[in-house]
């Protein structure tokens, strides 16, 4: 893992989002079990901790995914000798995809639950939200071996031949962004915010999320930046994985 100067790798976030993965189990998911055993049996206090503890593996790769698949800041691999791409979430396909569903705490999405349940969360995430062409463990660009590359699905395998010029490269993002992601993956699920605001009753609506990642985008609002309307509600709904209209965001901004 390296970065030419002015750039991060993504190694950095990767330590962010584990320090905000164990936040959300020591502050969230952990005090949730332990509520709930107290009024439960010895089996079901055991299969409680284990389900929140299965949240918080669930929740660290949902973080790292939805940094990867949708680029909330922008990702760049960079070469051995500097060289630096801009590129699209092409280098970052899996079978599945964690950014898809609905993170919120208890999981009430019907693709995460079953997973958190399933006794076998470190296998599912290893399988089927395994990425094709990226390395977790040094966040490098890689090339799987020959009879690996045999057995790729046809939307990754007509990428092949583009992601082979880049295997060994670093991924990477802006130094001048560190401050904007730190924002971001705080934003992207805030247990602390949904417990202190009662009126939410429970999930936050989605023009309030889209308002508040706004507000960790353009926190000198986007005219700055000569972004449009069109390009800001592109890139909320972009960076929280969601779809917003401008009506939408506009709304969830007059609010605030």
């Amino acid at each position: 893992m390296f970065a030419p100067d002015g750039f991060v790798p993504f190694a950095v976030a990767q330590r962010w989002i584990l320090e905000r993965a164990d936040e959300f189990y020591r502050e969230c998911a952990l005090p949730w079990a332990a509520r709930l055993a107290d009024e439960s049996d010895d089996a079901d206090a055991q299969k409680l901790f284990r389900t929140a503890f299965a949240g918080r593996m669930i929740f660290l790769e949902w973080l790292v995914d939805t940094c990867l698949y949708y680029q909330p800041v922008a990702v760049y691999p960079a070469s051995p000798g500097g060289d630096i791409m801009r590129v699209g979430n092409q280098f970052f396909e899996a079978e599945d995809h964690l950014s898809w569903y609905d993170f919120q705490w208890p999981l009430l999405d019907d693709e995460l639950r079953p997973i958190a349940e399933s006794g076998a969360v470190r296998e599912t995430l290893d399988g089927r939200f395994e990425y094709y062409f990226w390395d977790r463990d040094n966040c490098c660009i890689r090339i799987p071996e020959v009879e690996e590359c045999r057995n790729l699905p046809a939307q990754a395998g007509f990428f092949l031949d583009v992601a082979l010029e880049f295997d060994g490269w670093s991924v990477c993002f802006k130094h001048e962004d560190c401050d904007t992601l730190e924002t971001i993956l705080v934003r992207l699920y805030d247990w602390t915010g949904e417990r202190t605001a009662p009126s939410l009753k429970g999930r936050p609506r989605k023009q309030e999320v889209a308002a508040s990642i706004y507000a960790s985008l353009y926190p000198e609002g986007h005219e700055v930046r000569g972004h449009t309307w069109l390009q800001v509600a592109d890139s909320v709904g972009k960076a929280g994985g969601i779809s917003v209209s401008v009506d939408t965001l506009r709304r969830g901004l007059a609010q605030n």
